[in-house]
């Protein structure tokens, strides 16, 4: 990401009283590497000419630092500057003077453009961390380097020549420089749109509308809202009315016939079930079958669930309890349920 020209500018004016403000500002318009602009030298400005050469760049090994050669052949170039940039040099020369008269005998004379108060090196890494705690209030973050790109940007912006931008940058070919920087920025998509748009004649003229700030379709206004009710389906509908009487839902986590046994014949008789027979004698058998329901209690033996009347037998069928009473016939028989 690389800011706007307008950013760009919003920044350096933010920190036109830094320390380093001159440093920030040969990078943002000349697009220097960090390493070149730490191991800058007075030797190689010509404030007359207004040219730098970058002979040195500062390498950064681990924490320890060395003088070496620039990135690339192409690095060691000639950079011309522009009367702003070449005034906050000298701008900056005054300072340091005045530094190294405070500090008298102890300053040390690096040779080097940009150094700390006692005349000392820049260390790379110090150069970062001072300008991301510079960011402006407002502005998206970005990294030193897209300082750099920044610079290419904005000069491709300008309409200055690619192979005038590849030699300012130190790239070894214009075909870098172009991958790298032609697809940033928006403005210099829209120019050439806006030259093929003229280079094409047209007996029609269209007029430009203004734009809406809208993306997408036109949206079209819908109706009053209205709450939309589900299908009932075959499942949920059981669910709702509910199943027949005497119906238990099967349990799937029993697997086992011993276990289902064991369940039948443990907990208490839910629901119950009277069957009415008479004998040629004219007595009339009431036959109550009691389905138990499941239940983790200890095992037990299964119970008969009695009725109010004498017990003249007990059998058990297909895991139900079934008591057989005697009732006179005169009672009349109760109808099955």
């Amino acid at each position: 990401m690389v800011w706007t020209a307008e950013q760009t500018g919003a920044f350096l004016d933010f920190v036109y009283h830094d320390r380093l403000y001159a440093l920030y500002h040969l990078i943002a318009y000349r697009g220097l590497r960090r390493g070149e602009a730490c191991g800058a030298r007075w030797i190689d400005l010509d404030a007359a000419s207004h040219s730098l050469i970058i002979s040195e760049q500062l390498v950064q090994l681990g924490w320890e630092v060395e003088a070496g050669k620039p990135k690339s052949d192409a690095g060691g170039r000639i950079v011309t500057l522009d009367t702003i940039t070449n005034a906050a040099i000298e701008t900056w020369r005054k300072r340091q003077i005045a530094e190294r008269l405070e500090w008298g005998s102890a300053w040390t004379n690096s040779g080097r453009i940009f150094t700390h108060p006692d005349g000392s090196a820049l260390h790379p890494a110090e150069v970062t961390k001072a300008f991301n705690g510079r960011a402006a209030a407002g502005l998206p973050p970005i990294r030193l380097h897209d300082l750099r790109h920044g610079a290419a940007t904005h000069a491709l912006e300008a309409g200055v020549d690619i192979k005038v931008v590849q030699e300012e940058l130190g790239h070894s070919t214009s075909v870098l420089t172009r991958d790298t920087y032609t697809s940033v920025s928006p403005r210099l998509a829209r120019a050439e749109a806006e030259r093929v748009a003229q280079a094409i004649p047209r007996a029609v003229q269209m007029a430009p509308e203004a734009a809406t700030g809208t993306l997408g379709p036109p949206s079209v206004p819908l109706g009053p809202k209205t709450k939309l009710r589900a299908l009932p389906s075959r499942k949920n509908a059981q669910l709702k009315a509910g199943a027949p009487p005497g119906t238990r839902t099967p349990n799937p986590r029993i697997k086992s016939q011993r276990r289902t046994d064991a369940s039948r014949a443990c907990g208490s008789h839910q629901s119950t079930h009277r069957q009415v027979s008479a004998d040629p004698t004219g007595r009339t058998y009431h036959t109550i079958h009691t389905t138990p329901t499941l239940s983790t209690a200890t095992e037990h033996p299964p119970s008969t669930r009695m009725c109010d009347h004498p017990v003249s037998g007990v059998s058990a069928m297909s895991g139900r309890s079934a008591v057989t009473c005697t009732r006179p016939s005169s009672v009349p028989p109760t109808r099955s349920e």
